[in-house]
């Protein structure tokens, strides 16, 4: 374990369900002088530093937002926003469902394989939040699916089929291929960001 996940593995473990809010600002000041987090440290953070199932008071659950949205603004890693994504679906309410969506949509394209971390929190809302959103989140999918195909570990044709089924879906939107060109252009030209 690195020295940095080392002392931000402490801060995580002293985790006080009854007092959240210290322990989040612990948590702040301690990742503050952080410039960049290492993949252990993002893992731990991702991993504990969440909500799993909801807070005891909305005090808590805007200082669990308030935390992840300057984590995701500070260090631009895709699993952070991932994670952000997360719990801004859980803790932000209906008004704020669709941003969530459009935060781990956008995670996916920097970072293909976190769509199936999460994809089952994002997928009956993606088609309430519009035809926009929805088309958004397949086309996540099929950066996903490409990516597994780049791996080795899915059949190009199966990745055809959904590009099939996407245009059947979404096939009127005017910029829906050229969007899929772009997922194809990244994945297979070897580009990841």
């Amino acid at each position: 374990m690195t020295a940095q996940a080392q002392r931000v593995a402490a801060v995580l473990a002293a985790r006080d369900p009854e007092n959240l809010r210290p322990w989040l600002a612990h948590m702040a000041a301690a990742l503050a002088s952080e410039p960049v987090l290492d993949r252990e440290t993002v893992d731990d953070l991702v991993a504990r530093g969440r909500p799993r199932w909801g807070v005891r008071s909305e005090e808590d659950a805007t200082a669990y937002v308030v935390f992840w949205t300057d984590l995701t603004q500070r260090y631009q890693d895709p699993r952070i926003a991932a994670a952000y994504s997360d719990v801004l679906h859980l803790l932000g309410g209906p008004k704020r469902a669709c941003e969530a969506l459009g935060i781990f949509v956008e995670a996916v394209h920097r970072e293909p394989s976190l769509f199936i971390e999460y994809a089952g929190d994002f997928s009956e809302l993606a088609n309430r939040c519009g035809p926009a959103a929805a088309l958004d989140f397949e086309l996540a999918k099929i950066a996903y699916y490409a990516r597994r195909v780049d791996d080795g570990a899915m059949d190009l044709e199966e990745l055809q089929d959904a590009v099939h089924e996407v245009l059947a879906h979404h096939g009127q939107d005017p910029g829906v291929r050229t969007r899929l060109f772009e997922i194809a252009r990244r994945s297979f030209g070897g580009a990841t960001t």
